[in-house]
């Protein structure tokens, strides 16, 4: 996927801030992130997921996290789940994060496959990953990965931003299908110049919860909650794989 590449560039450029991409905090910033705060931010942030993820349903034995980066959640991950699984497309953080978290197994991956094994894992977690691909559809064979891997009556945590069309669906969406396109116009002039970039994707509920629901997912649920850390919203998903299923995807 093009949107590997751009991350493999923030991984060299600026680890930290790709992650955390705070005002002032990059590298060349007023205040560029140091390590100490950068893990602190990912203390609390995981406080805030986890309190919501345990109230849902969540099997403490593995996890593996898609789209670790620096090691952020990584950190604190491995202080809750007895194994954990680090998957990453970027060499430059998965280096960062190899160097400071001696207790996570970490993988360089393509973005579309999870190196595991079927029916092996009883958590996955995503964290400021799917906003960045290039389209909402590039999303589904890493929600097929994710059903593949998981154990039976196991669940995911995926943070992605989500939206839902209001009255007048019809105009929104064609402002919405405009603003995409000049969005995806800007990256190609970027990527054309060699300039690392972010895109961002947004997801609509109803096409995500039949998305998920297709690949057999059950007790879809949607949340949005605003961090302790700095007051913004983060959306996520939840979903579990049903109790009977111990197929692959």
């Amino acid at each position: 996927m093009v949107s590997n590449l751009e991350w493999k560039r923030w991984g060299a450029a600026d680890p930290l801030w790709a992650v955390a991409a705070w005002a002032g905090k990059q590298r060349n910033g007023p205040e560029p992130w140091n390590e100490t705060d950068f893990y602190a931010l990912g203390y609390s942030d995981w406080l805030d997921f986890r309190r919501r993820w345990e109230r849902y349903g969540v099997d403490r034995t593995s996890c593996a996290e898609i789209g670790c980066g620096a090691g952020r959640i990584t950190a604190q991950l491995v202080q809750y789940f007895g194994t954990v699984h680090g998957l990453d497309v970027s060499e430059g953080m998965l280096d960062f994060a190899r160097c400071r978290i001696a207790d996570a197994r970490f993988y360089l991956t393509d973005g579309m496959r999870i190196p595991l094994d079927d029916v092996s894992i009883t958590a996955v977690f995503s964290s400021h990953v799917l906003q960045h691909l290039d389209s909402p559809e590039d999303s589904i064979p890493m929600f097929a990965e994710i059903y593949r891997v998981l154990v039976p009556n196991c669940t995911m945590m995926i943070h992605l931003p989500i939206y839902n069309w209001p009255s007048g669906r019809g105009l929104f969406e064609r402002l919405f299908v405009a603003r995409q396109w000049l969005a995806r116009q800007k990256a190609r002039v970027d990527r054309a110049r060699g300039r690392p970039m972010m895109r961002g994707t947004f997801y609509e509920a109803g096409w995500l919860a039949e998305i998920l629901k297709k690949r057999g997912f059950v007790n879809v649920e949607f949340l949005s909650f605003p961090v302790s850390s700095n007051g913004g919203l983060h959306s996520f998903v939840l979903a579990r794989k049903p109790a009977g299923d111990g197929s692959q995807a």
